[in-house]
């Protein structure tokens, strides 16, 4: 779509980043270190920023945006890998600590919680008996183990390793994958999911359309496929979620009682409907309602739902249609 508006480029050592500036205290990135314009003042030096241009009059440029990400994911080799949640914040209940900051330094809270050791998670709200201040929760429990609420004002920050993962990582329709450590049955793998915020386990319907094609479930199931097809003999490289997938993993596909086949999508998209139907080998051997693992050779199995298997939650870090 077209935006006009004011735009940020940063050039740092670990790489190169366009940021749409929205207002003058607020920038907004997909994946890139800088998430806010406090952001720019607290970590410059932090980053090795070697040239920041900021274009200052409105232009007109062309961006390829669906929506807004579900869930930013910022990388950072200083305060490592961690997620910013809009509309969350933990309770007092949930903290170990909490700070009181001037509002406009509210993005320091990230800061202290990586300077404290037993810190994973923080949270900003503000401040209801002093609109200059916010208070800064901080907790040695990430996401699966807290309990959030919602509040427009809160900013919740989680980092990478505070979820339970064995893996995280951006695959080929530029979505945010994480597979669980431990197995777990369905209901609980859909939980686990969407205790993190931002995350939902993973499908691959959607209003995707004939984007689906490039879906990870589709090229997982590709590659299985191809797998299978040379007598075993992998082509998917060593990743931990190519071996992984090829064996046992719960995604988000139903069948009713009758007929036994795919039914449906987690979010109500038709399975017939999608790219992934074309290409996937079921085995549809329950004879009650079930939901869907991929496994061996890139056949999905249906199995009923208290059976556990590893979880894989998917995000929307780049605000891309899923």
């Amino acid at each position: 779509m077209k935006s006009e508006g004011k735009y940020l480029l940063v050039v740092t050592s670990e790489g190169t980043y366009l940021f749409v500036v929205t207002s003058e205290e607020d920038i907004v990135g997909g994946g890139g270190p800088l998430a806010s314009g406090c952001s720019i003042m607290v970590e410059r030096e932090k980053l090795k920023v070697v040239v920041v241009l900021v274009v200052m009059g409105p232009w007109t440029a062309s961006l390829t945006m669906a929506g807004e990400p579900s869930v930013q994911f910022i990388e950072s080799s200083y305060l490592g890998n961690f997620m910013v949640a809009k509309g969350k914040t933990l309770t007092m209940d949930g903290s170990y600590s909490t700070l009181s900051l001037a509002a406009e330094k509210a993005c320091s809270c990230r800061i202290a919680c990586s300077s404290y050791k037993l810190c994973v998670a923080a949270s900003t709200v503000p401040d209801i008996d002093d609109a200059t201040k916010v208070n800064c929760h901080l907790s040695d429990k990430g996401p699966t183990d807290s309990i959030l609420t919602d509040d427009p004002l809160a900013t919740y920050y989680f980092w990478q390793a505070s979820v339970p993962s064995q893996m995280y990582e951006v695959r080929e329709d530029n979505l945010l994958y994480m597979m669980s450590q431990e197995a777990s049955n369905f209901n609980t793998s859909k939980e686990l999911c969407e205790k993190i915020p931002g995350h939902r386990l993973t499908l691959a319907g959607g209003t995707q359309g004939a984007l689906e094609s490039r879906s990870c479930v589709y090229a997982l199931v590709a590659r299985c496929r191809r797998t299978l097809d040379a007598g075993g003999r992998s082509d998917m490289g060593h990743g931990a979620l190519e071996i992984v997938s090829c064996t046992q993993l719960w995604i988000d596909l139903h069948r009713k009682d009758t007929p036994m086949t795919p039914d449906h999508w987690g979010d109500g998209t038709p399975y017939n409907s999608t790219s992934t139907s074309e290409i996937a080998v079921t085995a549809n051997d329950e004879t009650v309602a079930s939901s869907y693992r991929m496994s061996t050779g890139g056949v999905l199995f249906d199995r009923t739902y208290d059976v556990s298997y590893h979880t894989l939650c998917q995000a929307n870090i780049y605000g891309v249609e899923w």
